[in-house]
């Protein structure tokens, strides 16, 4: 399955029950008389870097990264798709970052749980990474949504 197509594919139900964990989903309203390809070309600057693939097809642009750079405004992000249709951009991103940030608390705790002798140090990190995800959580919605916005306005 080509990287588009398994960005594209329907989430299954179980699956989109969890799925929030690690995307981002949004949309924002664009100028009127903005289409696909000018939408696209005023995003472009955010997916110039290198490891970044991007494939088009109509209306809809899909991205994966492999390596992103500290530098690249959009490394947080592994792949996802935006779609232009009836003057909104819409989009769906993946962040493997998000997931393991969810996840490393869990990983702690349960090493806290295993050595007596790790157990406050365990638990302390487990605390950071949860603050990390929700912190995450909340401001990476907001951040893309806001650093698309000023591109669109471009």
């Amino acid at each position: 399955m080509t990287a588009p197509a398994l960005l594209a594919a329907p989430t299954s139900a179980p699956m989109r029950a969890i799925d929030w964990i690690w995307r981002i989903r949004g949309q924002l309203p664009l100028a009127p008389g903005l289409g696909p390809d000018a939408a696209f070309a005023r995003l472009a600057p955010l997916f110039d870097t290198e490891g970044t693939t991007l494939q088009r097809h109509a209306e809809t642009l899909s991205f994966r990264k492999v390596h992103p750079r500290a530098q690249d405004p959009m490394a947080v992000f592994d792949a996802g798709h935006l779609t232009v249709h009836n003057a909104q951009l819409a989009y769906d991103l993946n962040s493997r970052a998000l997931l393991a940030c969810c996840g490393a608390p869990l990983l702690f705790l349960a090493l806290a749980g295993l050595l007596a002798s790790a157990r406050t140090p365990g638990e302390v990190f487990a605390g950071i990474f949860v603050a990390l995800y929700i912190g995450g959580r909340v401001l990476e919605p907001w951040l893309v949504k806001r650093r698309f916005a000023a591109a669109l306005d471009a």
